[in-house]
């Protein structure tokens, strides 16, 4: 399969998990997390359902691809997300060390600025340049 069209598919699943959120009254917001081309962590905004407050698509996602590959760190993973990460995700992203981040959609305060912001401070984790990729989210919908 095409690299190309394969990160469409992916993209396409995690819009579809967005999408779902959407018809069920929720927040448009989906994740999948993929290794060696296979889903392995999906999730989709539940932070009203669960009552939990870190239930972000892109937190559950990351949970389920560490339980699946049974450890936390996910260096040779990437994950597709219907938007850019807030602070929380972004911050999960780097402490699982997932090599890429792609999003369809850029939110009206985008995470990197909302992180430059609160990377001022000391920070536990060492500063690391993640990889990301922005999707049109348009040419992913079928």
């Amino acid at each position: 399969m095409d690299d190309s069209l394969q990160h469409e598919d992916f993209m396409r699943r995690a819009l579809a998990l967005a999408q779902e959120n959407v018809n069920d009254g929720a927040p448009p917001y989906g994740a999948v997390v993929v290794h060696n081309g296979e889903i392995i962590g999906e999730g989709r905004n539940m932070v009203h359902e669960k009552k939990d407050p870190s239930a972000h698509a892109e937190i559950l996602a990351i949970r389920q691809a560490a339980q699946h590959l049974g450890q936390h760190r996910l260096e040779t993973c990437t994950i597709y997300a219907s938007c850019e990460p807030c602070p929380m995700c972004l911050n999960a992203i780097r402490w699982a060390r997932l090599k890429k981040f792609t999003a369809a959609h850029r939110l009206m305060m985008p995470a990197a600025q909302a992180q430059k912001k609160v990377m001022h401070r000391p920070h536990p984790v060492p500063y690391r340049n993640i990889s990301c990729k922005k999707m049109d989210a348009l040419s992913c919908i079928t």
